[in-house]
Parts: C-alpha cells; structure tokens; sequence
C-alpha cells in the first residue's frame, strides 16, 4: 500500500515540474478537480450573445441577440438584449437607459438524438432616455 502512495505522490511532483509520467489509474489531480468546473462554466457562459447596436435613425436603435435553451431561450435572448442596450445608452449619456419601442422574440426549436430543445432569437427596438 506504501508503494502506490508513493508512486502517486511522485506523478503529481513530475506533473508540477513539468515532466510527462502518467499517475496510476484511478489517480485525480487537483488540477484535473479544477478544471472540469472551469470548462464547464466557460461552456455555458458562452450560450448567448448580442449583436452591435444598429442606428436605425430619428434617435432609435436595434439590437438582436441569441441565446441557448440553457440561457433561457427567447426569454434569455431578450434579457441580454435589454442589458446590453441599457450598457449602449448609459455608455452614450449618462443617467440614461433604453426605453424599447418595439420588440420581437421567436423559440427556434431544433432536435438533436431524439431530444427536442429551443434556441431563442429577439430583436429589440429602442431609444435612449431617462
């Protein structure tokens, strides 16, 4: 049993230097425990995204954005749609936030191996006010 923990101990010092010997089977680093939890986030914090803010004249403003079922779908999709409209008009003037005038959100319903889910798509039309 001494010799496993041994062996174990001497796979973590060489992965710390740098060097390439494989640990026992079974064997978890702490790297290893981080990692997963850290791919996983960085899987689903990149679920949804916005376009640029588009200039539609007179004042008023589009933006669009897109969000996996994970996010919330069309209802996700609107939420990071109004944030980063509100984002626009605060970085435009401050103490100013979007008023939308105009909105529009679909669920786009897609199947994957027999499991059916929905991606959401909004557009938000708006101006900058107080």
């Amino acid at each position: 049993m001494r010799m496993r923990s041994r062996r174990a101990t001497c796979a973590l010092v060489a992965c710390e230097r740098g060097k390439s010997r494989s640990a026992e089977p079974g064997a978890t680093t702490k790297m290893t425990k981080l990692a997963i939890p850290a791919l996983l986030l960085a899987v689903l914090a990149g679920c949804a995204m916005s376009s640029d803010v588009m200039d539609t004249g007179n004042g008023t403003y589009m933006i669009s954005a897109v969000a996996a079922p994970l996010r919330g779908g069309a209802a996700g999709a609107n939420s990071v749609a109004y944030a980063d409209a509100n984002t626009f008009c605060a970085s435009k003037v401050a103490g100013t936030h979007a008023i939308v005038i105009g909105q529009s959100d679909r669920d786009v319903y897609q199947s994957s191996r027999g499991n059916t889910f929905a991606a959401g798509n909004a557009a938000l039309n708006f101006r900058c006010g107080r």
